[in-house]
């Protein structure tokens, strides 16, 4: 499932959700990004990303970076800090 919301004037990805037989995977763009196949060549967008699951179990943070060149595009995600845990303790089953 993809989340968009407006930048410039066109739509940009936000949000990609997982959904699957246990809590939902969500990754989170903090600026989110223009399509892919729409950006001009020489681009470079920075933001920050961040995967959460279960509510419990925390959440990473990290940046990233999209890059076009001409004919290529490369995303690098970087962690911050790893994963943060939202309390002590185990998830409770699903």
């Amino acid at each position: 499932m993809l989340a968009q919301e407006w930048a410039e004037g066109r739509p940009a990805l936000k949000r990609l959700t997982r959904h699957n037989a246990v809590p939902p995977l969500e990754l989170c763009f903090e600026r989110p990004f223009l399509n892919l196949q729409t950006l001009p060549d020489d681009t470079c967008l920075k933001g920050r990303f961040r995967i959460e699951g279960y509510s419990s179990t925390g959440h990473i943070t990290g940046n990233y970076t999209v890059e076009k060149k001409i004919g290529h595009i490369t995303i690098t995600m970087l962690l911050a800090r790893g994963w943060l845990p939202s309390k002590p303790g185990f998830a409770p089953p699903v």
